[in-house]
């Protein structure tokens, strides 16, 4: 977990924002035209360090404009390679951890083509974030920032209680599903390779992450059943060689920011694989359920009625008048769920300390409500219809 980012005082501010202020008030005129070559002023704003990278927000003032900019840097090696990431406590992934020395330079040559064909399709509901540079010394990123709220931050207004707003989210939703169509149809990435592009490859992976799990005998049973459910009705309902597309890879409501008049631009992805479809819209339907505040309050923020109004939204936007495959959904939505429920897993395991006793003690709740979740969901694989 990444620690609150806190607004940053210049003489609070480290060698390295020194460094990247400088930059930014040399080139300042080369990524903003109207800023002009005269005098700037650069101040910083944020400093967030991460698990595996810092960022930090400047605002480049040239008078008569001004602008907001990210650069984003991979975390030190030493600080980046934590004893919870060592093989012997490894989970099943989907693909390999990038080594974060690559992935700035990784991130910015995906933001750029991204750029350019959202910019080409020109579609007024889809933003993009402008990639203004990369320093190769420090592996850093440079990005305009969107001033626009997360839709994780617009979901939160139908949370349960007075005031309660769940229907400004539809309309986002909506837009999101079809942006994360027009996504999966472009050809314009070299990604790393194919994965998990067959039924088999889906159930072995699902197989490999029950078996990690395993090991906490309380759901032991429940594991054992998911997994056998999970291969039966694959093999009636996947097709042996499953569609695919460019993936995101973390396609969450986090991650996607939402401008005026309901534009969607979604941040954050290195467009690295090919990979079934199905793992974008599934990633984020079970965002959807499983938000930290849904599941640290076991489900008692959002309704179902609600939640499912929100799915219905998504859904439409990416597929439109099809009917929406939801029992390969629900499948899929397993595996992202046995992802997150590996990585809170292997996190306990990796702490040390005093950060040991927090990891158990938040892990309570964390299986408490996944392993419900994921009982309904194992009920809902034979279902043609959705789950209200």
């Amino acid at each position: 977990m990444s620690r609150p980012s806190r607004p940053s005082r210049e003489a609070d501010a480290t060698p390295a924002a020194h460094a990247f202020r400088a930059h930014l008030a040399e080139h300042a005129g080369e990524y903003f035209p109207e800023i002009g070559p005269g005098s700037v002023r650069v101040s910083l704003r944020r400093e967030d360090a991460r698990a595996y990278s810092t960022m930090y927000e400047f605002e480049i003032d040239g008078g008569a404009a001004a602008r907001s900019v990210l650069v984003k840097q991979p975390a030190a090696r030493e600080r980046a390679e934590r004893p919870r990431d060592t093989p012997r406590q490894d989970r099943p992934r989907r693909a390999a951890v990038l080594d974060p020395a690559r992935k700035g330079e990784a991130e910015f040559a995906a933001l750029e083509k991204i750029h350019a064909a959202f910019e080409r399709l020109a579609d007024p509901r889809f933003g993009t974030v402008e990639p203004l540079d990369f320093v190769r010394p420090q592996q850093a990123l440079v990005m305009e920032k969107i001033e626009s709220p997360r839709l994780s931050e617009i979901l939160m207004r139908g949370r349960r209680g007075p005031g309660s707003r769940p229907g400004e989210a539809l309309a986002p939703l909506h837009t999101a599903g079809a942006w994360l169509r027009a996504w999966h149809a472009l050809d314009c990435f070299a990604p790393a390779g194919v994965r998990h592009a067959t039924r088999d490859e889906f159930v072995a992976y699902v197989a490999a992450q029950t078996g990690y799990l395993a090991g906490d005998t309380r759901h032991a049973g429940l594991l054992a059943r998911v997994r056998e459910r999970v291969e039966t009705v694959a093999a009636a309902v996947l097709p042996a060689e499953l569609p695919l597309g460019t993936t995101h890879g973390d396609f969450a409501p986090r991650n996607v920011l939402v401008g005026p008049e309901g534009r969607v631009t979604v941040i954050d992805t290195l467009a690295r694989w090919r990979a079934p479809v199905y793992e974008d819209l599934s990633d984020f339907l079970f965002a959807l359920k499983a938000s930290k505040p849904q599941v640290y309050a076991q489900g008692a923020i959002f309704s179902r009625p609600v939640l499912a109004s929100w799915e219905d939204a998504f859904l439409d936007g990416y597929f439109g008048a099809e009917r929406p495959p939801y029992r390969a959904l629900r499948l899929f939505e397993a595996q992202a769920l046995l992802d997150r429920w590996a990585s809170a897993h292997r996190a306990a395991l990796g702490a040390t300390g005093p950060a040991a006793v927090k990891s158990r003690v938040r892990m309570t709740p964390i299986t408490r409500y996944l392993s419900r979740c994921l009982e309904r969901l194992c009920g809902a694989f034979d279902q043609e219809d959705p789950t209200k």
